[in-house]
C-alpha cells in the first residue's frame, strides 16, 4: 500500500511551523514521518539558511538549485516511507521554491521542468494556509531577506493561488484560512489528513 505525501504550504508567518508541532503530538505513535525544507542540518540548508541571514549572495536560478538539492537529499527517504504506507508530511517543498523564487511564469517553467528532470515525489495534498502578507509582518518581528518585502509576499501569495487554480503539481489543494485560532486550525489540518 502507497502512503500519502502531505504538505503544509503558506507565506512566511501563516502558521506553518505551529501547526508542524502540533501535528507531531498528535500524529507522533504513528506511522507518520515528517521533513521541514529546507532542512537546516543539511549542508544545503545551511547554504540556504546563510543565504536567507543575508551572509551569501545567490541569484534566483542558484537558488532553485540550492532548493531542489536539497529536496533531492530527502528524495529516497520520503520515497521509502510511502513504499511502507506511511504519511510523508512536509513543512514546505518545491511548491514554496517556485512561489518565492521564480520572478515571472518562464521561470515558473523553467523550475517545474526541473523538479520533472529530478523526478521528485509528488504531493496527493497541500494544504495551504493562508495568511495575508500584512499579517506575515505583524507576526513576524525577524524577517530574513525574502520576507522583507511586503510587495514580494504578496507575489508570493499569489504564485500560491495560481498554482492552486491550476492543480499544480497535484489536484487536491486545500486553503484552511490561516486567521483562524491556532487550535481550529489544528483540527482542519487532522480532518485533511
Amino acid at each position: 500500500m502507497k502512503g500519502k505525501f502531505i504538505v503544509l504550504e503558506g507565506i512566511d508567518g501563516a502558521g506553518k511551523g505551529v501547526q508542524m508541532k502540533a501535528l507531531k503530538k498528535f500524529l507522533g505513535d504513528e506511522k507518520v514521518t515528517f521533513y521541514k525544507f529546507p532542512d537546516e542540518r543539511s549542508m544545503y540548508g545551511k547554504i540556504i539558511k546563510s543565504f536567507l541571514a543575508g551572509k551569501v549572495n545567490m541569484s534566483p536560478r542558484e537558488q532553485v538549485m540550492v532548493y531542489l538539492t536539497d529536496m533531492l537529499n530527502k528524495k529516497e527517504s520520503i520515497e521509502e516511507e510511502l513504499s511502507k504506507g506511511h504519511t510523508v508530511i512536509a513543512d514546505r517543498y518545491f511548491t514554496s521554491t517556485i512561489a518565492y523564487q521564480a520572478e515571472n511564469k518562464r521561470d515558473e517553467k523553467f523550475i517545474s521542468d526541473i523538479i520533472s528532470l529530478l523526478d521528485l515525489p509528488i504531493p496527493n495534498r497541500i494544504i495551504f494556509l493562508d495568511i495575508d502578507p500584512r499579517e506575515s509582518f505583524r507576526r513576524r518581528r525577524k524577517r530574513d531577506v525574502l520576507e522583507k518585502d511586503i510587495k514580494f509576499l504578496y507575489k508570493v501569495r499569489e504564485s500560491y493561488m495560481r498554482m492552486m487554480k491550476r492543480g499544480f503539481p497535484c489536484p487536491d489543494w486545500r486553503l484552511i484560512d490561516g486567521n483562524n485560532p491556532i487550535k481550529e486550525i489544528t483540527r482542519e489540518i487532522l480532518r485533511q489528513i
